[in-house]
């Protein structure tokens, strides 16, 4: 099987560094977004990392916490990545790490190929996740607390005259975390609704944790997710999370063990000025792993 990861990358370009070296391998290739606000040129770098896997860097936009951008950004990955078909695509962020080794995650994926790694918060979404779309947010993109304000003023009075942004989509609407691993078909299909993503989470709030859920939903390949996709499991796209301590939670040395007896191939976040300890000790753990 061939894998693509779809990296959306800010900064703390060393522990994207480590990722792509866990994960070299000719099975795998990387393409990767570099936020257009970024200082850095970290590509000459990065593709110095690794040896069989290819590296592709897309165009770069400006991406901001909570705005359509991160959408468009996924879209612009996964029509990177499409015409080279992999049976896999796989969206992390920049700061993301694995936690099983590059052979354990491969053989994960041969035995579980054809399903959704998309997770959903609960089987019936909550409605003030759906408000997100109902209502239009024109500066969530902007970052300005000033232009937020207007929004929340834009939306208020949206809601007495009982606008409604959706009723002429037809959608079912769902909610979850925006990291995903999915199969080429349904990335595909989903590329192709291209239009319809761009009327339905344009100028709307957060969307980027309403996007891959709503259009599985509405797709035919919702009977494909992993088991555990309804229950606000991990396992259910792989990805340790830890929203209980933090928003999220950066993981410490200390969280070594928990890391690595995780069920889930991938944990975010980590962050070398908080912790650099736990990035070393997680690639040295890795990286003897797969050597021994």
């Amino acid at each position: 099987m061939k894998h693509a990861f779809l990296v959306i990358a800010h900064s703390q370009f060393e522990i994207l560094g480590k990722l792509m070296s866990l994960l070299d391998d000719y099975r795998c290739d990387f393409y990767i977004h570099i936020d257009k606000k970024s200082k850095s040129d970290p590509r000459e770098y990065l593709e110095s990392i690794v040896k069989e896997s290819k590296v592709r860097f897309i165009d770069r936009i400006s991406v901001n916490w909570g705005g359509y951008s991160i959408v468009e950004c996924t879209l612009n990955l996964l029509e990177s990545a499409l015409p080279s078909v992999y049976d896999y695509y796989h969206l992390l962020s920049g700061v993301d790490l694995p936690i099983k080794t590059k052979d354990e995650i491969l053989e994960y994926f041969d035995k579980h190929n054809d399903t959704q790694f998309v997770s959903f918060e609960r089987p019936i979404v909550q409605e003030k996740y759906v408000d997100r779309l109902r209502y239009h947010s024109f500066f969530q993109d902007t970052g300005s607390s000033f232009l937020q304000g207007i929004d929340r003023c834009i939306r208020q009075f949206e809601r007495i005259i009982k606008y409604d942004r959706l009723r002429k989509a037809n959608l079912q609407v769902q909610f979850g975390s925006n990291w995903f691993s999915i199969t080429h078909d349904f990335a595909d299909w989903t590329v192709k609704q291209k239009q319809l993503i761009n009327q339905v989470f344009r100028n709307t709030r957060c969307s980027d944790e309403l996007f891959i859920q709503t259009m599985l939903i509405n797709s035919p390949y919702l009977p494909q997710v992993e088991e555990h996709a309804f229950q606000n499991d991990c396992r259910a796209n792989l990805r340790l999370i830890d929203w209980k301590r933090g928003r999220p939670y950066v993981f410490h040395k200390s969280d070594l063990e928990e890391l690595l007896n995780s069920p889930c191939l991938f944990a975010r976040k980590f962050d070398m000025e908080t912790d650099p300890d736990i990035c070393e000790a997680l690639y040295d753990s890795l990286r003897n792993s797969t050597l021994t």
